[in-house]
């Protein structure tokens, strides 16, 4: 330690010069520490709210495909009645068609059901063909949405596991952050 009245040596100045000259090194190396610490919260708050949002799109998902469920049960119910009505339209041509030929003295209207009720069956059968693609195409939207939540359950996982990772590589970085204080002492 000098004196007051004592004047320092060349090696002692060379010293102190280093001291200052390392001191703000580590005053650099402290404030980007800082810097990264800083950033490493900001990515943990900013991957928080990502994370957040895979179960809000996972019931949109699930929302969305048991509508697609319901509309595949409606489309093949109404499927099935349409079928039912072509069927007894069918049978009843072939019974009117009789009627109308065995009796002679048959209404106007007996005359005409041998030609409305093809038609029927004809409509009924196009209606069948209609409601059998909706319920396919209802059927392979739910398949999509189903894969879909598989997906975003991985995606999920996945997401859980990089934010342990964020949050280790964070804990690992407060810890150089708390040890920086003790860079310039010796």
């Amino acid at each position: 330690m000098l004196q007051r009245d004592e004047r320092p040596t060349n090696k002692e100045i060379a010293s102190f010069i280093k001291d200052i000259h390392l001191q703000r090194e580590f005053a650099t190396i402290a404030q980007e520490v800082n810097n990264v610490a800083r950033m490493f919260q900001d990515i943990r708050k900013e991957w928080g709210e990502i994370t957040k949002r895979v179960p809000e799109v996972v019931a949109k998902v699930e929302r969305d495909r048991k509508k697609a469920a319901r509309k595949k049960t409606l489309t093949k119910t109404c499927a099935r009645t349409v079928k039912a009505v072509g069927a007894c339209s069918t049978g009843l041509t072939a019974v009117v068609g009789t009627a109308a030929f065995v009796s002679a003295a048959a209404p106007p209207v007996i005359i005409l059901l041998p030609l409305v009720i093809p038609l029927i069956a004809l409509v009924t059968e196009a209606l069948e063909k209609v409601f059998d693609k909706k319920s396919a195409e209802s059927a392979a939207h739910e398949r999509k949405c189903q894969d879909a939540m598989e997906t975003l359950h991985d995606v999920g996982r996945g997401l859980a596991q990089f934010t342990e990772f964020i949050n280790t590589f964070a804990d690992t970085w407060a810890e150089i952050e708390g040890h920086k204080t003790g860079l310039g002492k010796a």
